[in-house]
């Protein structure tokens, strides 16, 4: 075989294996969002994602591995083709306005209202890497940061747009708050099902930190209802 082919059947067999790759984030995540994460083993998660064991274990190596991969397919799913490296998702909404970014939040809130299940391992997953040496710890806490960048630099440039700002924190301390009350209102939303409108206040909560004026919404008999 020449070394031409040799390259051709390599990249074939790459293409083949994230293909597969990919089906079992997707039969896993499914999973997750229809029956909810209840811990357990890989063996338990092979099971009842009706998926073989020993191709989780070939691609993944661990549980955590594969939790992870599963959170990460569920995050890029509102993300367009072509922004699959963090620095390109930077770079997506750092071209966005304030208004769009709200929006493109609200967006990804709606989706986990879709899929609790995957809401609910993201908060098992969370609090199990408050423990030091959870395996992890390093990707959750680099999805915070991206997370916390991503806002902080539009409350950068909202305040540099606008002339400054009343707002005593900083970007990032503010960006920090954001996240509290979007996870915090996940978990409510969680516990007591349907007793508040967790889209409207996460929609209040990401204006006031951007210092948008609210938003005007006609309400059934024709008044003005602000978010």
């Amino acid at each position: 075989m020449s070394e031409q082919q040799q390259a051709i059947s390599a990249t074939s067999v790459a293409g083949t294996r994230d293909e597969e790759r990919r089906a079992l984030v997707g039969r896993v995540a499914a999973t997750f969002a229809a029956k909810g994460y209840h811990g357990g083993t890989l063996e338990s998660i092979a099971r009842e994602s009706d998926v073989d064991l020993d191709a989780l274990r070939d691609h993944f190596g661990d549980r955590v591995a594969v939790l992870l991969e599963v959170l990460e397919w569920h995050d890029m799913q509102g993300i367009p083709d072509g922004y699959g490296e963090l620095t390109s998702v930077l770079d997506l909404y750092d071209r966005m306005s304030a208004e769009e970014l709200v929006e493109a939040f609200l967006a990804v809130a709606r989706s986990n209202a879709d899929s609790p299940g995957l809401v609910q391992l993201l908060s098992v997953l969370t609090a199990e890497a408050g423990a030091p040496r959870h395996p992890a710890r390093p990707a959750l806490q680099q999805r915070h940061e991206l997370l916390r960048g991503i806002i902080a630099q539009a409350i950068s440039a909202r305040r540099e747009a606008t002339g400054g700002t009343t707002d005593p924190l900083s970007p990032e301390e503010r960006a920090t708050a954001v996240i509290a009350t979007w996870e915090g209102l996940q978990t409510h939303e969680a516990l007591h099902p349907r007793t508040t409108d967790l889209i409207a206040l996460l929609g209040h909560t990401l204006r006031s930190a951007l210092e948008l004026p609210p938003r005007v919404d006609t309400a059934p008999d024709g008044s003005d209802a602000r978010a």
